[in-house]
């Protein structure tokens, strides 16, 4: 809607409505839109599979998305439990500073090929894909605990120098 300064996509079965999503087209307009006004993205999960350019199905159809973040995402056949993780950031974002550390749990639903080395967010290594994108829209398979980071929250909720949740 007018006005909004953050949209955020949680997870969900995407998957399930892919051809739906990708027909979608004032829905995209509208991301693409948001974004060009300066405005903030944010996906986890099932939600950041849909804002990337590609998804995969568990048939192996690769069908087109909102293309909002730089990355293909695959629906894994065989899903791992959730499990614990933390992020690093590896430069400063919306989200927070170089360095910032944040907690939650990796949603092993959904693998990211991240197309542009210089879209990522979190620490080099094994887990790039933690945290991916540009300054305005992030993407992750991780699910974060915001009441872990009232910090964090501030700034998702456009509040960086208040202190409102921390």
């Amino acid at each position: 809607p007018p006005g909004t300064d953050v949209a955020y996509f949680g997870a969900g079965q995407p998957e399930r409505y892919a051809a739906a999503l990708a027909e979608n087209h004032c829905m995209l307009a509208a991301l693409r839109s948001h974004l060009c006004a300066g405005r903030r993205i944010y996906g986890e999960g099932g939600g950041a599979a849909y804002l990337c350019q590609q998804m995969e199905t568990a048939s192996g159809r690769v069908r087109r998305m909102a293309g909002i973040l730089p990355a293909v995402a695959r629906l894994n056949r065989q899903p791992q439990p959730a499990a614990p993780v933390e992020v690093t950031f590896d430069r400063a974002n919306w989200l927070g500073d170089t360095g910032t550390r944040l907690r939650g749990y990796r949603d092993s639903f959904w693998s990211f090929e991240v197309l542009d080395d210089l879209t990522h967010q979190s620490k080099a290594g094994i887990h790039r894909d933690r945290l991916f994108g540009t300054f305005q829209a992030i993407g992750s398979p991780v699910h974060l605990n915001f009441a872990a980071h009232p910090e964090c929250l501030d700034r998702f909720a456009g509040f960086p120098d208040t202190g409102l949740f921390g």
